[in-house]
This record gives C-alpha cells, structure tokens and sequence, in this order.
C-alpha cells in the first residue's frame, strides 16, 4: 500500500470519526429536548395542576417522528463506535468519554 493510499484512510477515518461524533451529539440533544418537555408535561399533570396550555405540547414529536430519532439515534451511537476506534487507532485525538457514553466499544 502506497503512502497515499495509507494517507488516504487515515483521512477517511479521521472524517468517520467527526462526521459520528456531530450525528450522534445531534440526535442526543434531540432526544434530551423532548425529554425535558415529556418530564415538564409529566411534572404539570402528576402535581395536578391540569393548566397545560397547547403551546405547552407544541412542539411534541408525533409518535412517528419520536419512533424516527429513535432510529437514528440507534444508528447514530452503532456509527459512532464503528468509527471512534479506527480514529484513535491512527492516534487521531477523539474524546475519551464516548465509550461510557455509549456503553463501551
């Protein structure tokens, strides 16, 4: 394998690694945005004050869009483990903290 072709790879796993790591922090926060809602929702009607506003849902996922990031979300963390260990394996510097967040490597 030619120098370039090496070059080539390290590249590419380097673009992998960055490319997961922006996919997966992006469904994360998603997913932590409609949580808070859901808790805050939750929170409304489990002290029974029953005074939710439409606005207060309006910006609820439907059941397709949630069961949808779901799914990527999913993907996000398999691309992203798939991708973190060939970077640090090029001495790439990736954030030590991913395996925990995902579950391990």
């Amino acid at each position: 394998m030619s120098q370039e072709e090496q070059d080539l790879i390290r590249l590419r796993a380097w673009d992998a690694d960055r490319v997961a790591k922006e996919s997966f922090l992006l469904h994360k926060q998603k997913l932590a945005t409609w949580g808070n809602l859901f808790a805050t929702v939750g929170d409304r009607l489990s002290n029974k004050q029953l005074q939710l506003r439409e606005g207060d849902l309006s910006t609820a996922p439907t059941r397709e869009e949630f069961g949808c990031a779901i799914r990527e979300f999913r993907q996000s963390i398999t691309d992203l483990k798939a991708a973190w260990v060939p970077a640090r394996d090029f001495g790439f510097p990736v954030d030590e903290s991913i395996p925990s967040q995902l579950g391990g490597i």
